[in-house]
């Protein structure tokens, strides 16, 4: 169920294993297991300036697979983004961002 697979997305991006929680992610949707926004922004929330091209990458990914980005995926992208100095992205994500 979604919920359990947030749990762990969440618990490795935190300690710091993304690269563990991206490929979770990856073998979740090569498995056809359901994917959602939840999952996603667990893995978006936790990257720093050091990951910005993962949580942008993410992002995209998730508007490829029609997976809507919530407040919270796009402003967790846009301070990673901000953190490592690329402000005019941070800026197009903010802008881009639905009001809700």
């Amino acid at each position: 169920t979604p919920k359990p697979a947030t749990v762990v997305l969440t618990a490795l991006a935190k300690r710091g294993w993304l690269g563990v929680a991206g490929q979770v992610l990856q073998e979740m949707m090569k498995e056809r297991l359901e994917v959602n926004v939840f999952h996603f922004t667990a893995v978006i929330a936790a990257c720093d300036r050091k990951n910005w091209q993962l949580s942008l990458l993410l992002l995209e990914e998730m508007v490829k697979l029609q997976i809507a980005p919530n407040q919270i995926s796009y402003s967790s992208t846009a301070t990673s983004c901000a953190s490592a100095a690329y402000w005019h992205l941070s800026l197009d994500l903010l802008y881009a961002m639905p009001l809700k």
